[in-house]
């Protein structure tokens, strides 16, 4: 069974409440500030991630909010596969599958195509304020020595998931 259903940052959470109806025992965590956002479309109970340093899932996973002035993007480490879980600090889209050549175009442009995908630089931006934070965040994620890295667009990263993120955030490490 499902037990818990995460809206990981203010992007992504508009299917919470389809999520919610299809696992109605799930307890729905969101990222900070999504509430605010979302207002009446999330009109059930939730509980906010960051609000607390314990979570009911701290045995099998790490919870490492990375907080930028836009958003903050809550970030996962399962511990026994060594797989770290991202939504948007990192895309990676292969350019023969968007099909129009404008968005291999935006894509590139957005420093988010694989190979070489990282964090898009328009997010770079929400973050120039807290760099020293999310460099700080990013040398965690790469102490956890992660495997894998899990992504949310794009070609994820099956093996030296700690080697990629040297290479994705080499313009914050360097």
């Amino acid at each position: 069974p499902v037990g818990w259903v995460i809206g990981p940052n203010r992007i992504h959470y508009w299917w919470l409440p389809d999520w919610k109806r299809q696992f109605p025992q799930a307890e729905i965590w969101l990222a900070p500030r999504i509430r605010e956002q979302a207002g009446a479309h999330i009109d059930f109970d939730c509980r906010e991630l960051g609000a607390q340093d314990l979570y009911p899932w701290d045995d099998d996973l790490i919870t490492l909010p990375v907080h930028g002035s836009f958003m903050t993007e809550m970030v996962f480490f399962h511990k026994s596969s060594r797989t770290l879980i991202l939504t948007d600090l990192i895309e990676n889209f292969e350019a023969g599958k968007l099909g129009s050549g404008l968005k291999r175009w935006l894509t590139r442009l957005a420093g988010i195509q694989h190979p070489d995908g990282q964090m898009p630089r328009d997010m770079r931006l929400t973050f120039r304020k807290q760099k020293t934070e999310l460099k700080a965040a990013v040398e965690t994620m790469i102490g956890w020595e992660p495997e894998r890295i899990i992504i949310a667009h794009g070609r994820w990263f099956r093996q030296g998931g700690a080697a990629e993120l040297g290479r994705a955030f080499r313009w914050l490490l360097d």
